[in-house]
């Protein structure tokens, strides 16, 4: 296997058959640990060394020690202790299926655990290979806490960059509306054109921003993912067998989710500046700027509305829940109020608007039972009243809101504290005393 994956073969529990050249007597340590020298030979050390206390519990001496019933493992730093003591001390039974007999029976599903050293001095046990798996998955877990660093800088100044596209559109569509008015015959063609081609180009840069965030937070491109891609390959090429299943707890969904959560709402500003922008058309340019530049988006961001909605709810995000059925509910409202959508019974229209606000109902239950959720209630509001008709749609956001991402942004810069939330994800939690809240950034 690569040697980022924690191994996944069983360790050997019987005492080293080796000899130790220097004297002639058989090897204290385990089958497959390193040898030690003759000073730590049970029959040739020092009193000080066989003085040792191998065992934690039972206060065993190196000197009393039955090393054919509990051999001794020899650390780099210098210090040793019984098998049986470290195994207990490195928390073997979490990695290992241990019979009732102490044998070990195989690995277990792959589970984090914390990075331990040394019992007497801290020092790194990494190069031990009895704990090969109880290590390396101690350094993914670090791996993780790292790259949840990392793409908190990164969702910091994508929230910063959203803004200020949102800004740039609204700008965009509020400038061509006043140039158009200021001009009693309107604009020449060429110059609408050129408009329009200057917030085509616009959209694509502010979609790009985003589509670049979800892709570096992937699963693909976090440690837990990245060693479940070399498993899946040395399978693949190599035909190895290998023990490397994964809770779906230890990959970090919450920045992913986000991240399409976010292009959502530029796509949402995109779309609803650019209805703005093409008002002052002609009917049958505003009919063909909508199959060309609305309808193809609309749709791709209905589905993606479904499936943050699905990832949402697999890894039990409140917030993504409520986004997301907010923002599909805002995309059909967009789709309703279109020309084309003319064409639809009103019996189709009905059942669309009776869905949506079935949706935002749901959102208003979730904000109830979880607090955390309720700077969302504005954006649940505006979404129901643009489906009753409401021509009108405010980009600012509510104080709480920013209070809310002010504070993921001061926190990601080192402020808050690790913890395992109940669903078993690492995260960092912190509380706000004004909003009487917990904030927890996944």
């Amino acid at each position: 296997m690569p040697c980022a994956v924690p191994c996944d073969l069983i360790p050997c529990s019987v005492r080293c058959e080796k000899i130790i050249p220097e004297c002639g007597h058989r090897c204290p340590s385990i089958c497959g640990e390193v040898c030690p020298g003759k000073d730590r030979c049970q029959q040739c050390a020092s009193n000080n060394v066989l003085d040792r206390v191998l065992d934690l519990i039972m206060f065993t001496t190196y000197r009393e020690a039955n090393l054919d019933e509990d051999p001794v493992i020899f650390l780099s730093c210098g210090h040793f202790y019984s098998v049986e003591t470290l195994d207990g001390h490195m928390d073997l039974k979490n990695t290992y299926f241990i019979g009732e007999d102490g044998a070990i029976m195989g690995p277990k599903s792959f589970a984090r655990s914390e990075m331990k050293g040394c019992p007497d001095c801290r020092a790194p046990l990494r190069n031990i290979h009895r704990y090969n798996r109880v290590v390396k998955g101690a350094l993914l877990d670090e791996a993780t806490k790292r790259f949840m660093a990392y793409a908190g800088e990164l969702q910091t100044k994508l929230l910063k960059d959203v803004e200020e596209k949102e800004n740039k559109l609204e700008d965009l569509a509020n400038e061509f509306v006043l140039a158009f008015t200021a001009s009693e015959d309107g604009l020449p063609v060429t110059k609408v054109q050129t408009r329009l081609q200057e917030y085509r180009s616009a959209a694509t840069q502010a979609e790009s921003i985003t589509t670049r965030f979800v892709q570096s937070v992937s699963k693909a491109e976090q440690p837990y993912g990245k060693v479940t891609s070399m498993v899946m390959d040395a399978r693949r090429r190599r035909n190895v067998t290998a023990s490397f299943d994964l809770d779906n707890t230890v990959i970090q969904h919450g920045f992913e989710l986000r991240g399409r959560s976010y292009h959502l709402r530029i796509t949402w500003a995109i779309l609803w500046n650019f209805k703005v922008l093409i008002a002052k058309l002609a009917p049958e340019a505003v009919e063909e700027q909508w199959k060309i530049f609305v309808s193809p988006r609309l749709e791709k961001a209905k589905e993606a509305s479904i499936e943050l909605l699905k990832k949402a709810e697999s890894s039990k995000s409140s917030q993504q829940q409520i986004e997301s059925m907010v923002y599909h509910a805002q995309f059909r409202a967009l789709e309703l109020s279109s020309s084309t959508s003319s064409a639809m019974t009103d019996a189709d229209r009905a059942h669309i608007l009776a869905s949506e606000r079935n949706n935002l109902d749901k959102c208003y239950l979730i904000i109830a039972t979880q607090p955390s959720t309720r700077y969302l209630l504005e954006d649940v509001k505006k979404a129901r009243g643009l489906l009753g008709g409401v021509n009108f749609y405010s980009f600012v956001s509510s104080e709480e809101k920013k209070q809310i991402y002010a504070a993921m942004a001061t926190e990601f810069r080192g402020t808050g504290h690790w913890y395992y939330c109940q669903n078993g994800h690492p995260v960092c939690g912190f509380p706000d005393l004004k909003l009487n809240i917990t904030i927890v950034v996944y």
